[in-house]
């Protein structure tokens, strides 16, 4: 149920916010995530969560495109390259 996983991400990223543990909480949404995979907004899901993380949180783009790359179970790195 798309609904219930996306409740969540937002759980996990918004626990995130401020804390020493936050990419830890962010790879959980990620993980999360892949329950989406099949989903018709799979993508949009990915490109909204990938932004947000980049505006709040001070993770360098590479190593948040790592972590996801490593994370979510469809091959994405044609996804990141044009976000």
């Amino acid at each position: 149920m798309p609904g219930n996983a996306l409740v969540r991400i937002m759980g996990h990223l918004l626990g995130a916010f401020g804390r020493a543990d936050f990419e830890e909480r962010v790879e959980r949404a990620l993980q999360t995530l892949n329950e989406l995979l099949n989903a018709p907004g799979f993508a949009r899901y990915l490109d909204i969560l990938f932004r947000y993380v980049l505006q709040v949180f001070d993770i360098p783009k590479e190593d948040l495109g790592r972590l996801v790359i490593g994370t979510v179970k469809r091959d994405v790195k044609e996804f990141l390259m044009t976000t």
